[in-house]
């Protein structure tokens, strides 16, 4: 029998009821595609078969993808992999991610699904509290939020408890989710060029006005801040996502 990866900070969901209500809550239905990252003890998979058209499995270990394929030999609605997630070249239709991920390689996953050229659709992704919080932009606006929210929204779908898990985890853990926007707030297009610009503006934690005017020109900067009503002091946390969205459709005008 294969064990658990623990130098991957690895757990197991060992509640099957919960495992169906979440799927059956989710936005996955019959006619969906669904990747699954590390189906390990296979809880997760069991549902996503029933409920989903087709599941992607995709396990690193190989003991483990041994036990899969044979719990799940004659299952034509599977197809199950022995490899990296972070290397497997997503599919080219639409698609949906649901997942127990470790921990340990939770924001490379994340990060791996956002920039993808076709990202999924929606993403369900079991990560710790404390990081999903923060992605979410439910602790304040940073960097990350800030850069991905015109594209998906994010939100916390699940808050589990540590006795849900085997072995219990030492963090919490809640069911963190994105959902890629049918009308992004700022065209698909442009999104590298948004993300620069607000890197740009975040800069090294200075005001953003500095920040700004650095690369785009103190008379277009001064005159875009005016217009908005945004004070010239203010850090890159203080600046709403509605404000920043306004700064980059001015500053970069001759777009809109």
């Amino acid at each position: 029998m294969w064990k658990l990866r623990r130098n991957l900070s690895q757990t197991l969901l060992q509640n099957r009821e919960l495992a169906k209500k979440l799927i059956r809550n989710s936005s996955i239905g019959k006619n969906d595609l669904v990747i699954e990252v590390g189906p390990g003890n296979g809880i997760i998979l069991n549902e996503l078969l029933e409920q989903a058209a087709h599941v992607i499995g995709i396990e690193v270990d190989f003991d483990i993808y041994k036990f899969l394929r044979k719990q799940h030999s004659g299952r034509a609605n599977l197809s199950l992999y022995l490899g990296d997630a972070l290397s497997f070249p997503v599919p080219r239709e639409n698609y949906k991610v649901f997942s127990n991920i470790p921990f340990a390689i939770e924001g490379k996953l994340i990060r791996k699904f956002l920039n993808e050229a076709n990202p999924p659709l929606d993403c369900y992704l079991v990560a710790r509290r404390d990081l999903a919080e923060r992605l979410s932009g439910l602790r304040g606006n940073n960097l990350f939020y800030v850069s991905n929210s015109p594209f998906f929204e994010f939100s916390i779908a699940h808050y589990f408890k540590r006795h849900d898990f085997k072995p219990a985890p030492k963090v919490e853990a809640v069911m963190f989710r994105f959902k890629k926007r049918t009308e992004p707030l700022i065209p698909f297009e442009e999104k590298q060029r948004y993300q620069n610009f607000i890197r740009t503006g975040f800069g090294n934690g200075q005001p953003v006005y500095r920040n700004l005017k650095e690369k785009y020109g103190r008379e277009r900067v001064v005159r875009t801040f005016r217009n908005l009503d945004i004070a010239q002091d203010l850090k890159p946390g203080l600046i709403k996502i509605e404000q920043w969205l306004n700064l980059y459709k001015l500053v970069n005008y001759r777009r809109y």
